[in-house]
């Protein structure tokens, strides 16, 4: 390298060196973007398909959890009855 040139560029960056920041610049060939855009596209019918599956889960789910919770509670209601007419029958010899 040039040492006029060097001192040339050395005194153009002494702000940037006493900063302790750095300068990049980046070029390329050609300034071409490539932009790639993905546009999902649902027909009403299939947005509607979509919702009435989701809702058919969740009340689906919903049903079994209910049917599973009035089993519980009738169990726990009625195990205290069973419990104290198993005590109360005359024990076999």
């Amino acid at each position: 390298m040039n040492p006029k040139r060097a001192l040339s560029i050395r005194k153009d960056l002494a702000p940037v060196i006493e900063t302790g920041l750095t300068y990049v610049t980046i070029s390329f060939q050609k300034m071409e973007e490539t932009l790639y855009i993905y546009k999902a596209k649902y027909e009403v019918v299939e947005t509607f398909s979509y919702i009435g599956g989701y809702v058919g889960i969740w009340l689906g789910v919903s049903l079994l959890a209910l049917f599973d919770f009035l089993e519980a509670t009738t169990f726990l209601i009625k195990y205290p009855f069973i419990k104290k007419k198993r005590s109360g029958a005359p024990k076999r010899a």
